[in-house]
């Protein structure tokens, strides 16, 4: 099990998994698809990936994801342990699987099956399987829906465990899948529930941060249901004080402000100072990673939404950011619209 002084370090994680080369060539596709996002969000530098090195008789996934990891980041850590391109021995399984603290299952069988046993023994966690290619990741998938605490000791969200053994998600729901099951197991910075749930308690309680976000009574209140059940979060970096100016309007027509959305001080018309700015940027991202949505609409392209889009960006958030307003080419109403959001929410 990972100790205290392992998880400030680096925190191992095995990916697990494999297709034949015989295999249909979609499914082999779909395995580096999956794998290689995965990869992606996982370049951090906290994060060390072990897996087999390149075998010709069979598709390997964390070889994908190695891939993935090295085009987000070309000095991520990746390690094979002793294998080779000409074996990978029971040995070499067995050290590896042992060595990790954690682990993703995408694809394989038996010798899938045998490194997740190995790494339950060793009591690695948490242990993510994924149904995107079938095989054995598909069944523990299945089997981590009713017995969780088999594969993970946190308290993760149901509907993240329902994704993870969907066969048929898109890569990066996946791969947003994984960084939420490890946030929520205090693997990457941005916490788990008990933590997400103090800091929705702090700002329903707060009448207003003094750094510039504001109360929400309720702060799932501020997210947006698209059709599909993604979670929409509407984004303004705007101007609030008496001095900066009028009231902003997210709606082009009929003109008036959204229902919702997480304000933000400070934009390119009316700046604030420095420690003002930086102070308001990390209680966004704070505020952000806690309701966790599926996709971010910015307000605006100026230097405060860069800002907030790079430190998610930068504590591994996965979710799709995206821009509304006068330099991004429509309103707020367009941005939510193309999400399926019904105009009743706004």
């Amino acid at each position: 099990m990972a100790t205290a002084a392992q998880r400030s370090a680096v925190f191992r994680i095995l990916i697990s998994g494999s297709k034949s080369p015989d295999a249909p060539r979609h499914e082999i596709e779909r395995l580096r698809q999956v794998s290689e996002e995965i990869g992606k969000v996982l370049a951090l530098p906290s994060i060390e990936l072990l897996g087999a090195a390149e075998h010709g008789e069979r598709v390997l996934a964390s070889q994908s994801a190695n891939r993935g990891l090295h085009s987000a980041n070309p000095h991520a850590s990746f390690s094979t342990g002793t294998s080779s391109v000409d074996r990978f021995t029971h040995e070499d399984r067995l050290g590896l699987a042992a060595s990790a603290n954690g682990a993703i299952f995408i694809g394989g069988s038996s010798g899938t099956l045998e490194e997740y046993q190995i790494c339950r023994a060793h009591h690695a966690s948490p242990l993510i399987p994924i149904a995107a290619a079938g095989g054995t990741g598909a069944t523990l998938a299945q089997r981590a829906l009713i017995a969780p605490d088999e594969f993970w000791a946190a308290s993760v969200d149901p509907t993240t465990a329902t994704l993870l053994a969907c066969p048929d998600a898109s890569p990066d729901r996946y791969a947003k899948a994984v960084v939420d099951v490890l946030r929520a197991s205090g693997v990457i910075q941005g916490g788990g529930t008990g933590w997400v749930s103090k800091l929705l308690r702090w700002i329903r309680g707060t009448r207003k941060v003094s750094s510039g976000v504001d109360r929400a009574n309720e702060a799932e209140a501020l997210l947006y249901l698209a059709r599909d059940g993604r979670r929409v979060l509407m984004v303004q970096t705007f101007a609030d004080r008496r001095e900066w100016g009028g009231p902003s309007y997210h709606l082009v027509s009929p003109r008036r402000p959204l229902q919702r959305v997480l304000k933000v001080y400070g934009n390119r018309l009316h700046p604030v100072g420095e420690p003002t700015a930086t102070r308001c940027i990390e209680n966004a991202v704070v505020t952000i990673l806690a309701l966790n949505p599926d996709a971010i609409g910015l307000g605006g392209m100026g230097p405060t939404a860069t800002a907030i889009r790079a430190r998610l960006t930068s504590e591994g958030f996965t979710a799709q950011i995206g821009s509304w307003g006068k330099d991004a080419g429509g309103d707020a109403g367009d941005f939510l619209r193309g999400y399926g959001v019904d105009p009743s929410q706004w």
